[in-house]
């Protein structure tokens, strides 16, 4: 303790006497640091961090495909994706959902409220395996009963709601249309399109719709869940042979329409990836520039101090303890400075995530919207500092 506290006295005496070096290193070390959490954060957050969803990697997207189409997933027809369904040998569970989400009036309940709805599949939650908060959620009965049910999110049970515990088996008028809500979503849930911004309020089945049968009309997306041991390679391969028999049975509707699988993370993070292992790159050839800029600070320093390390060798001083001496102002002053240089550091990585900001979150809603100062290398970095 004796030597630490001789250490620290000695830093802040010399911080007192070259105030200008000292701080280009610690800015140095301060910008380099706090640009690379900033990025490491975003990767973490939309690259390494699984989905939402329990077993997320099973999870894969169902898009459609045909000529002309440039590359671009497609959307499934209704038919189709129930000739899938049926004939698949490769999934456990398949879910669809509509390609667009709508704005409906909800009545019955206090003043009227616009909110977004969607219609999905009987399998839709079960494939994600998503939980009710209350009640029950859509089930395959659904479909082949053809009920008028609907699910509700929790931000809509609790602003319009009230949170009241018996909200479920109410009727509520949306449009010219009377839906039972039969459960609840909990918080945690998430809605598998991050290019929206905002999850649904309102879930119904997709089989009401009396238009589901017209197998030329191409509007719903479908995500599912591989059987154990099965890769999406073997499931397109099941799944086309399956588009095959479609298109000969069907040739006006179905000519060159194929099928897509591809897992659910990389249809979700997409291009984004590259670009942000890229940007991964770019930062930590900043951080080492940081330090060779700082190594040569420090060796500039040292030459300006070459008689007092000569009298300290002279007197007894080891070269480990006089090379240590290099590190004194920057370790110790930085470390001293703890609360302040850690929150200098938060508020640069703020600062560097305000250009690829919108790339992120395009990618990954579900995680990436938290404050960076939550975020476990943050959490550890402020420890070591002291804070």
């Amino acid at each position: 303790m004796h030597t630490i506290r001789q250490d620290i006295d000695y830093a802040i005496r010399t911080f007192l006497k070259r105030p200008v070096f000292s701080a280009i290193a610690i800015l140095t070390l301060t910008v380099a640091i706090g640009v690379n959490i900033a990025v490491y954060a975003m990767v973490s957050s939309v690259i390494l961090t699984p989905l939402d969803y329990p077993q997320a990697g099973y999870l894969v997207k169902i898009s459609g495909a045909g000529r002309g189409a440039g590359g671009r997933a497609l959307n499934l027809s209704r038919p189709d994706f129930r000739d899938f369904e049926r004939a698949n040998r490769t999934f456990e569970t398949m879910g669809a959902f509509d390609s667009y989400i709508g704005a409906v009036t909800i009545t019955g309940f206090g003043e009227a409220e616009r909110v977004k709805a969607v219609a999905v599949s009987g399998g839709f939650f079960p494939t994600l395996r998503a939980a009710p908060e209350l009640g029950r959620l859509i089930e395959p009965r659904d479909d082949t009963e053809n009920l008028n049910t609907g699910v509700i999110s929790y931000g809509l049970w609790q602003r319009h709601f009230g949170g009241d515990p018996a909200v479920v088996g109410r009727t509520m008028s949306v449009g010219r249309q009377s839906f039972v809500i039969v459960g609840v979503l909990r918080s945690s849930f998430h809605y598998p399109r991050p290019e929206m911004q905002g999850d649904p309020d309102l879930y119904g089945p997709m089989w009401s719709d009396p238009g589901f049968t017209v197998r030329s009309t191409r509007n719903i997306r479908a995500i599912s869940r591989l059987k154990a041991n099965v890769t999406p390679e073997q499931a397109q391969a099941d799944l086309r042979s399956i588009a095959s028999e479609l298109e000969r049975r069907y040739p006006a509707d179905n000519y060159h329409a194929g099928v897509v699988v591809q897992r659910l993370m990389d249809a979700i993070v997409g291009d984004t990836k590259p670009v942000l292992w890229l940007l991964l790159g770019a930062t930590l050839c900043v951080l080492l520039i940081g330090c060779a800029n700082l190594a040569n600070l420090l060796l500039a320093k040292g030459l300006s101090r070459t008689k007092e390390l000569a009298i300290r060798s002279a007197l007894g001083a080891s070269g480990q303890y006089c090379s240590l001496k290099y590190l004194d102002v920057v370790g110790i002053v930085d470390g001293t400075g703890g609360g302040s240089v850690a929150r200098t550091k938060r508020e640069v990585a703020h600062l560097a995530l305000d250009a690829p900001w919108h790339l992120a979150t395009a990618a990954r809603h579900d995680s990436f919207f938290q404050d960076l100062g939550e975020h476990r290398l943050m959490k550890r970095f402020s420890v070591l500092r002291g804070e």
